[in-house]
C-alpha cells in the first residue's frame, strides 16, 4: 500500500530534529521520540514550512523542511513525517476506493460476457473477494503481480466456463481486455528528481566536512551544488551559504599572445604577497638574532638570551644561596637542593626533531626517514621532561642559536636546569600549605 499524502496547510506531522547538530533553543524530548509539528507552508510535496513545540510546548519556526514521503530515506539533518496513524487511514482510504473501482469494472465486465454466453454469470463469493482484495492492491501501488489477478479473475469464472465450453476464448479474451484495462503492464519507471536531490544533499555532505580554505576547487563545487539543491526552494538561515571562491578564468580558446590568464594573474599575485610575507619574517629574524648573546659559566653551563646574562649558572646560583644560607645558621623548614633532586623520579630528553618523528610515528603510524625529515633547526630545540615522585611533570627548554655550537650533552643539562628552577615553587608552596595545616 501506498504511505504518499499530499500535504496541507493546518495538517499535524512529526519533527525529528538533527541528529548531526540538534535543535538550539529546544527543550529536547527523550532519546528518539518526535516532536509535534503543524504544516505552515506547502512548497511542494516534499518541503514544507513547520511551526514546532517543542518538549515544553513552546513554538519554533523552522522553514524548508524536507517532508519524507514513503519509503524514502530519512536525512541526517533535521525533517517531518506522517504519523503512523495518518498513513493508515491514508491506506484504507485509497483500499476503499480501489476495491469498489474494481468491482464495479469487474461486474461490468462479467455481465458483458454473460450476455455474449447468452447464461448468467455467477460469481463466488470467496472468489470475489479475492478479486477485490488482490485489485486494491494493484490498484494502490501500481506494481501489480498480474498473473496473480488473472489467476483470481479466472478462479471466478470457473463456473461459467464448464457451463459453456465452447466460450471459453471469448472468456478468455474478456479477461485479457479487462486486465489491460485495470492492471496494465507498466512501463519503466523515469528516475525521480526526490533520487537526484537526495544525491546532491549527500554529495554536500562530504564536502562540507572540508574547511572552506581546504582547495577552492572544493568551494567551487560546493556552490554548484548549493544552487541546485535550493534552486526550487530558499534556503532556511540555518542551511550553510555560499563560499568564498577565487576569480578564475572564463573558458577561452587561446589566450592572447603575451597576455595572462586571470588564474595565472591571481597564482602570480598571491605569490608575491607570499615572497614578501617570508622576506620580511627573515629580516625580523635575523634582527632578534643579532641582539642574542651567548655565555658560557665556569661549571661548563651556557646560556643563551637577549640583553645581559648573570655570572653565574642555575647551579652555581644554587649552590651559592645554599652556602649562604647554611653559613648564617638559617634551620627553619626550607626547601633545598637535596629536596629537588630527591623528589625527581625520572627524567627524559628529546629533541624537537625527534618529538616529531616519535608522534609521526605513534599517531600516523608513518616512519619519518629517507627524504622526509623534520626542519633542521628543530634539531637545535632540547627538551628535558622531569617527572616527579606524586607523578606530576615538569619541563625545561634549551636552545642554540647557531647551528655549529650545537652540542647534545650542554643542551640537555641547561635543558635540566630549567626544568628543575620550576620545581622550586611548587615545593615552596607545598611546604608552605603543611606549615599552614600543622599551626590550624
Amino acid at each position: 500500500m501506498s504511505d504518499f499524502i499530499t500535504p496541507t496547510v493546518g495538517r499535524v506531522v512529526w519533527f525529528h530534529p538533527s541528529r548531526l547538530v540538534g535543535e538550539s533553543g529546544f527543550a529536547s524530548p527523550p532519546e528518539g521520540q518526535p516532536l509535534a509539528a503543524v504544516i505552515a507552508r506547502v512548497w511542494n510535496d516534499r518541503m514544507v514550512n513547520l511551526t514546532v513545540f517543542d518538549a515544553k510546548g513552546a513554538p519554533h519556526p523552522r522553514t524548508s523542511v524536507p517532508l519524507v514521503q514513503e519509503d524514502q530515506l530519512t536525512p541526517r539533518d533535521s525533517y517531518c513525517t506522517w504519523m503512523p496513524f495518518q498513513k493508515g487511514q491514508a491506506r484504507a482510504q485509497v483500499a476503499v476506493q480501489a476495491a469498489e473501482s474494481v468491482r464495479s469494472e469487474a461486474e461490468s465486465s462479467l455481465k458483458a460476457l454473460g450476455k455474449q454466453t447468452e447464461k448468467p454469470v455467477v460469481v463466488d463469493l470467496r472468489a470475489n473477494d479475492a478479486l477485490t482484495a488482490a485489485t486494491s492492491v494493484c490498484a494502490t501501488t501500481r506494481r501489480i503481480r498480474r498473473e496473480q489477478l488473472e489467476a483470481e479473475l479466472v478462479c471466478g469464472a470457473a463456473r461459467v466456463l464448464a457451463e459453456n465450453p465452447h466460450a471459453a476464448k471469448d472468456i478468455g479474451e474478456g479477461i485479457t481486455n479487462f486486465l489491460n484495462v485495470v492492471c496494465p503492464v507498466p512501463e519503466p519507471e523515469k528516475p525521480q528528481a526526490s533520487l537526484l536531490y537526495g544525491a546532491i544533499r549527500d554529495a554536500m555532505e562530504e564536502l562540507g566536512a572540508l574547511h572552506p580554505g581546504f582547495n577552492d576547487r572544493v568551494n567551487r563545487a560546493w556552490n554548484h551544488l548549493h544552487r541546485a539543491f535550493w534552486s526550487q526552494v530558499p534556503a532556511p538561515a540555518s542551511a550553510p551559504g555560499l563560499r568564498d571562491e577565487l576569480p578564475c578564468a572564463e573558458p577561452e580558446s587561446k589566450p592572447e599572445a603575451g597576455k595572462k590568464s586571470n588564474f595565472a594573474a591571481v597564482s602570480e599575485k598571491l605569490g608575491e604577497r607570499w615572497k614578501e610575507s617570508a622576506d620580511r619574517a627573515d629580516e625580523r629574524t635575523a634582527a632578534l638574532v643579532d641582539h642574542l648573546s651567548t655565555k658560557t659559566f665556569s661549571d661548563g653551563a651556557t646560556a643563551t638570551g637577549l640583553g645581559p646574562l648573570p655570572d653565574l649558572s642555575p647551579g652555581q646560583q644554587d649552590a651559592s644561596v645554599e652556602q649562604l644560607i647554611q653559613s648564617k645558621g638559617k634551620t627553619a623548614p626550607r626547601v633545598t637542593p637535596d629536596d629537588i633532586e630527591a623528589n625527581i623520579a625520572s627524567e627524559h630528553y628529546f629533541t624537537a626533531a625527534e618529538g616529531v618523528a616519535g608522534e609521526a610515528s605513534l599517531r600516523h603510524h608513518i616512519v619519518v626517514s629517507g627524504d622526509v625529515k623534520p626542519p633542521a633547526a628543530l634539531g637545535l630545540l632540547t627538551f628535558c621532561v622531569l617527572v616527579l615522585r606524586n607523578g606530576f611533570t615538569v619541563t625545561g627548554e634549551s636552545a642554540c642559536a647557531s647551528p655549529e655550537n650545537f652540542d647534545a650533552e650542554i643542551g640537555r643539562r641547561i635543558a635540566r636546569e630549567n626544568a628543575v628552577q620550576k620545581v622550586w615553587p611548587l615545593m615552596g608552596y607545598a611546604l608552605k600549605q603543611r606549615l599552614h595545616d600543622a599551626a590550624a
